[in-house]
């Protein structure tokens, strides 16, 4: 983390004074920026609660190593492996001078924060704290802190992360109703976020689930099709084998 936000700093010396644009250009490259430190912030964090997370599910898997458990096991781990090299692979990515992205719209200073806020409470702050209490299995209160969160700061960029993580916790908790809806939101609201995949190979387990079956199968062959390179693949490659072995 240290790293790429030196390299953001570092981008921001030598590309804004060379930049020569107009003031509103120069304001724009700095929200830009500001907005990329924030999806940094989110993304390290992300990254030391999988390691976490992978530690548990190790010691979980030789616990139960010959029980009926360890082939979900295995693919929670598989898919907890594949997401932390894919983020820190964009962390790395990130941390060099690349042209900077569309940031959305931000709300003016101030006008985001609601009652619901401790006094100096940041969105990284209350961002992390919901993603501990998913890592820790308290899914109920992640769902409150996730949408707090969505309701405090709703242009900060980590909202994706936040509707995304959302669907997750209802996963956890086997309410699919609401993971569905979660998850669909996801989606519809970021055909290109980061977290468009993901929520889709869950969304497609959630379909199982539900019992809608047909439709699980074509999300996961979409993922497949679309993405034939990526972790959600090669995870929605192996339920479809062992989810429709017909």
């Amino acid at each position: 983390m240290k790293r790429a936000s030196a390299a953001v700093i570092l981008l921001l010396f030598f590309v804004l004074p060379a930049f020569g644009g107009t003031k509103e250009d120069m304001e724009r490259m700095q929200s830009e920026i500001r907005a990329l430190e924030s999806k940094l912030t989110g993304f390290a964090f992300e990254l030391e609660e999988m390691r976490k997370r992978l530690e548990f599910l190790d010691a979980r898997l030789e616990a139960v190593s010959r029980s009926s458990q360890t082939a979900d096991i295995r693919a929670d781990l598989d898919q907890l492996k594949s997401k932390l090299e894919a983020i820190e692979s964009m962390v790395a990515d990130r941390g060099h001078a690349r042209p900077l992205q569309p940031a959305p719209p931000e709300i003016a200073p101030g006008s985001q924060k609601g009652t619901d806020a401790a006094p100096g409470e940041t969105p990284q702050q209350i961002y992390q704290g919901a993603h501990s209490e998913y890592i820790q299995g308290r899914y109920r209160n992640a769902v409150e802190e996730f949408q707090r969160f969505i309701a405090l700061f709703p242009a900060d960029p980590l909202v994706e992360n936040c509707m995304y993580w959302t669907g997750e916790s209802y996963y956890g908790m086997k309410d699919y109703g609401e993971a569905k809806k979660a998850l669909s939101l996801t989606m519809e609201k970021y055909p290109k976020g980061a977290k468009f995949m993901s929520a889709k190979l869950k969304l497609a387990l959630t379909n199982f689930h539900l019992g809608e079956k047909a439709e699980s199968r074509r999300l996961l062959q979409e993922i497949v099709s679309a993405a034939p390179i990526s972790p959600e693949a090669d995870i929605a490659k192996e339920k479809l084998s062992t989810l429709f072995p017909d």
